[in-house]
């Protein structure tokens, strides 16, 4: 999405998943800082039609939204009224705890 009052691409505050995988089964997760400017050398910034964190190879002239690592990220996210666990299963937010739905 874009935001036209600020000609920026419009990212939302929430935890992203590492473009980068080092190998282990622990996912790195990312937010963004506020800051849209080119990013420098080993920094972090948001990219992609499906948003990751990337880490800048070198020096970049182009603008992103930079971003910096969440040490503990949360065990899943409530958008529009269903929990999205960041393993990647989406369930309805208003299920009690250990009821599973199944649609078909």
């Amino acid at each position: 999405m874009y935001n036209k009052s600020t000609k920026q691409p419009r990212v939302v505050d929430r935890p992203y998943p590492s473009a980068i995988h080092s190998g282990s089964l622990r996912r790195r997760y990312f937010r963004p800082t506020g800051e849209y400017r080119p990013p420098q050398k080993g920094e972090f910034y948001l990219s992609g039609a499906v948003v990751e964190a990337w880490r800048a190879p070198h020096n970049f002239t182009a603008s992103y939204h930079i971003a910096i690592e969440i040490p503990s990220p949360p065990e899943f996210l409530v958008i529009n009224g269903f929990r999205y666990w960041l393993a990647g299963v989406a369930e309805p937010a208003t299920d009690p705890p250990g009821q599973a739905t199944s649609g078909g």
